[in-house]
């Protein structure tokens, strides 16, 4: 199905639009906004409000003055950069409200700049409302995706684990581990200065897939050699900080991304997926983003569907070229989609309504 730019009404309609997409009325928007900010694990209240404000009562006359076809794309962009941060954060591009700032940049100028239409028409173009490419512009499940960030905000990833023994069994004896305890002495004997004060000490984050670019560890400064040597110690007791002298241990986690769902696995642990994860939600966690059941059958299915959707829909014209209504309109696109005409016509609608 080929890629289509949605209609993108002006001025009222506009408003009328977007009010509707985040479920908010343009005359209380800010005070429910709030309320709706303050529950998120990350919020911006300041940022977030300021750019729901734009989007609600700045934009809708500029985008009603404005004659540009391109303006109007821009606009839209916005107002679904602004869709992302209000569902949550981790299942898109990181930190929407910064591409919704550059966007609002733009449209405040008036001046529709390529680079700016690029990134409008990649957000724009969908096959479906709210189908951005492969991925999903509206979670299908955005209470279990904000549950997962709330997790992880405060640290708690044992919901999704049933093995928490072995993490406790190894932490305990992480904390009376006298190599560790000798090894951080001396290295905090040899930087004092990198270690006074701070109460928390964290290793070098790790890249996505390790596939490390740039020069790798370095040594031309005091903060450097410390950061290096100490990632050092972390990789041996597999630590992802240590807080004043407390060792951190790494913890099995699960997390929404924006290119989907992390499962990191520690070392130290021995695994059985079946037994040491709660696989329900887990899976409900990843599919907050609407993705289908998959596998050579359901393949063969979808794909037999798509095309009688397809077919569907041209019949469908035909008919209203041939003004047919009613049981005439069903009993055309039922017939020329090769199905018997029982009279009951509830799977041709359903075939032209799904989405």
């Amino acid at each position: 199905m080929p890629l289509q730019l949605p209609e993108i009404s002006v001025g009222g309609g506009f408003l009328q639009r977007w009010s509707r997409r985040f479920e908010l009325s343009p005359s209380t928007w800010r005070k429910l906004a709030q309320a709706h900010f303050g529950k998120l694990p990350f919020p911006s209240p300041a940022t977030d409000l300021s750019l729901l404000g734009f989007l609600f009562e700045e934009l809708p006359p500029l985008v009603g003055r404005s004659e540009s076809a391109e303006y109007r794309e821009v606009a839209d962009a916005f107002g679904w950069m602004c869709y992302q941060f209000w569902q949550a954060e981790a299942a898109f591009p990181s930190y929407s409200q910064s591409y919704a700032h550059y966007l609002r940049a733009v449209l405040e100028k008036g001046v529709v700049e390529p680079r700016a239409l690029v990134l409008a028409r990649l957000i724009n173009r969908q096959e479906e409302p709210g189908r951005c490419g492969f991925n999903e512009l509206v979670l299908s499940d955005v209470e279990a995706v904000r549950q997962g960030e709330a997790w992880k905000k405060e640290g708690r990833f044992e919901p999704f684990l049933k093995a928490q023994e072995k993490y406790d069994e190894f932490a305990a004896y992480l904390e009376n581990h006298a190599g560790f305890r000798e090894e951080w002495a001396e290295l905090k004997a040899a930087f004092p200065r990198q270690v006074a004060g701070k109460k928390i000490i964290r290793r070098t984050l790790i890249p996505e897939r390790s596939w490390y670019q740039g020069r790798g560890a370095q040594f031309g400064t005091e903060a450097e050699q410390f950061q290096a040597i100490f990632d050092v110690l972390c990789w041996k007791y597999y630590l992802w900080a240590v807080e004043r002298d407390r060792p951190l241990l790494m913890k099995p986690t699960v997390a929404a991304t924006p290119f989907g769902t992390q499962i990191f696995i520690p070392g130290y642990l021995s695994f059985d997926a079946k037994r040491d994860l709660d696989l329900a939600l887990l899976s409900k966690l990843h599919r907050a983003r609407g993705a289908a059941r998959q596998g050579p059958g359901f393949s063969a299915a979808r794909q037999a569907e798509l095309t009688s959707r397809a077919k569907a829909k041209t019949l469908d014209a035909e008919a209203k070229t041939q003004r047919l209504r009613g049981d005439a309109r069903w009993r055309f696109i039922t017939l020329g989609l090769g199905k018997v005409d029982s009279g009951d016509y509830r799977e041709t609608r359903r075939l032209l309504a799904k989405k």
